[in-house]
């Protein structure tokens, strides 16, 4: 490695970032009309959809068609799992999301120097730079 100062090192890394956040700030701003332009004619091509009973149009140029998004949020935790283990011989696993917590995966390895059985785990050292 050679010998360049590290303190030289870090201002370059603070000043390009800081210019990457520039760059993203002014895309961000310049997409924003775009944007609202295509959330108008989504909205306009979903009215008329309704208007004329049709899930989709296929045309020359493209075809535009009715999709549905579903989002999930729990209301009340408590009533949810109750619900879902209301059976314990089949409970609603479909219902469910079940992943290992990162936090709780961390502090096991730090309590008990291993992994919990079957999970595989990496861990990445990397830098990060504060700016002052």
């Amino acid at each position: 490695m050679s010998k360049i100062p590290v303190e030289q090192v870090v201002e370059k890394y603070v000043a390009l970032r800081e210019t990457k956040r520039d760059l993203e700030r002014e895309h961000e701003e310049a997409l924003k009309p775009i944007n609202e332009k295509l959330e108008k004619l989504e909205t306009w091509l979903l009215g008329r959809m309704s208007e004329d009973g049709v899930d989709s149009y296929k045309t020359g140029k493209g075809t535009a068609y009715k999709t549905v998004r579903t989002s999930c949020s729990k209301a009340d935790e408590a009533i949810f799992k109750s619900f879902v283990f209301s059976d314990p011989n089949n409970p609603m696993w479909n219902l469910v999301d079940f992943r290992p917590l990162k936090k709780g995966v961390e502090e096991y390895i730090e309590d008990h120097k291993q992994v919990p059985p079957g999970l595989n785990v990496t861990q990445t050292t990397t830098v990060n730079i504060r700016s002052k």
